[in-house]
């Protein structure tokens, strides 16, 4: 694998102009789910962890499943706030952070796309997330190197994300909820663990639409 300075000499750049087809082009989750093979799993488990480790970001950053439940019209983005993610309309504003309600949208899950690090989902917040480009430069040239970038994106987390939930889709708001007795839901974001043991697991799930369309288990420990 080449060297962080060989990486940072031709650094894949931020977008700082979002693309409603960062978000509109990504597949839907029972088509993301069918990529999700053992050689898949066993890279996400593999040089993507390491990755996180060597970098020291496993407590912010995660690895998601590429795909989307519904098409967002020109002028709105996906945006989080709480449990709920849902189209905010920005109208004309196209920069990837906006400031708005005495807070700002910001960045959190990004994806490569075109050469670039293109933003597909946000969140509100306070104030705005500080992201690391050289690691982010590095994570999607290694996911590009073993032909992932079509199946994996990297996403920044915080104190909302501390449990495992389960995401799902109600007309266009996608909503956090308990698991509880659900079945049938297909993992969609992982995180990295130091212990060898524990080396990564799922902390979301998503619950298919139209009933369930897990046709495989690979869970990573």
């Amino acid at each position: 694998m080449a060297t962080v300075s060989a990486f940072s000499s031709h650094p894949f750049q931020l977008d700082t102009v979002y693309d409603p087809a960062a978000y509109n082009t990504l597949p839907s989750l029972g088509k993301a789910h069918s990529l999700m093979t053992e050689d898949v799993m066993a890279k996400l488990q593999g040089p993507i962890r390491q990755l996180f480790l060597d970098h020291e970001v496993q407590d912010h950053y995660g690895v998601c499943l590429l795909h989307n439940h519904f098409q967002i019209p020109n002028g709105q983005r996906l945006v989080e706030h709480g449990p709920v993610s849902l189209p905010w309309d920005l109208g004309d504003e196209n920069k990837n952070t906006v400031l708005k309600f005495d807070g700002v949208i910001a960045p959190r899950s990004i994806r490569l796309l075109d050469g670039k690090l293109a933003p597909f989902e946000f969140s509100f917040s306070l104030t705005e997330p500080q992201l690391n480009s050289e690691f982010l430069t590095e994570a999607f040239r290694t996911i590009q190197d073993l032909g992932l970038h079509g199946v994996f994106g990297v996403r920044y987390f915080d104190k909302h994300d501390t449990q495992l939930s389960v995401e799902i889709t109600q007309g266009t708001a996608n909503v956090m909820i308990p698991r509880g007795s659900l079945s049938g839901l297909i993992d969609a974001f992982w995180v990295f663990n130091q212990d060898e043991d524990d080396r990564c697991h799922c902390r979301e799930q998503c619950f298919p639409q139209g009933g369930s369309e897990h046709q495989k288990n690979h869970s990573c420990g």
